[in-house]
């Protein structure tokens, strides 16, 4: 039997301490892969460069990654877009459906509607899905950015950030928590956010659950999540009132 080598992780951002707990227990060094089911694997990380750790590596021979804004255009490194591939493992279409084809190609690319940031080497940092963007009062919230902060509170297990409407601000940033105990100290977490996130990113509305919604993989569901918040479901936070963009 040949000794396992290496585990690659795909299918959602990895995050640091799960990274560490399977090496730990497996002993091996894990790395990231991107790829999708229009265009298979499109990037890849070396477990053997530091450098790459975080990110979901370079694009893979034979393949194109770029990151683009609205209008298609390329992004400097350092500046988040949106995430195109163009390679020799793209699909050409969707059965059937010319439409949904059109829609997702564009000059040879496919439009993955991922979020990411390109480092002058080339790796990609994934960001988070295009279409859940909050727009708060003309401010894009990055939902992936306020769930890390949320997420770096203790006692908070885990969190999905989402936007709700709102008649003032078009939406509001809302959030559904996964908490240890009812006894979650709201100011303490308030006092966080405010030292770790800008005011146009903080959440407003705060709901604290035993266990945020999966799905069979294990893998949380951001609109399963908004569906539990609308109806009530878990036990409101007070975080602080609410704040006008730039507030």
């Amino acid at each position: 039997d040949r000794p396992l080598r290496l585990v690659l992780s795909a299918g959602a951002p990895l995050p640091a301490a799960t990274r560490a707990v399977g090496e730990r227990v497996l002993g091996v060094p894990v790395c990231e892969a991107y790829g999708l089911t229009e265009a298979t694997l499109a990037t890849v990380a070396d477990p053997r460069d530091p450098a790459d750790r975080g990110t979901v590596g370079r694009a893979v021979p034979g393949v194109e990654v770029l990151v683009v804004d609205d209008d298609g255009a390329p992004r400097p490194a350092g500046e988040v877009g949106e995430v195109w591939i163009r390679g020799h493992d793209q699909m050409t279409g969707y059965l059937d459906d010319p439409d949904a084809t059109a829609a997702l190609l564009e000059r040879g690319f496919t439009k993955t509607g991922d979020l990411g940031v390109l480092s002058p080497e080339g790796r990609l940092v994934l960001v988070d899905r295009k279409k859940d963007l909050v727009l708060r009062g003309g401010y894009n919230v990055v939902p992936a950015k306020v769930e890390a902060a949320l997420c770096a509170f203790p006692g908070i297990d885990g969190a999905l950030v989402f936007g709700v409407p709102d008649a003032r601000l078009g939406e509001e940033v809302a959030a559904l928590i996964a908490t240890r105990a009812d006894g979650l100290d709201a100011e303490a977490l308030d006092a966080h956010l405010r030292a770790t996130l800008p005011r146009t990113d903080r959440p407003r509305l705060v709901r604290s659950v035993a266990a945020l919604p999966l799905g069979p993989s294990g893998k949380a569901l951001r609109r399963e999540a908004r569906a539990w918040f609308e109806r009530g479901e878990g036990r409101p936070l007070e975080l602080g009132p609410p704040r006008t963009p730039g507030s």
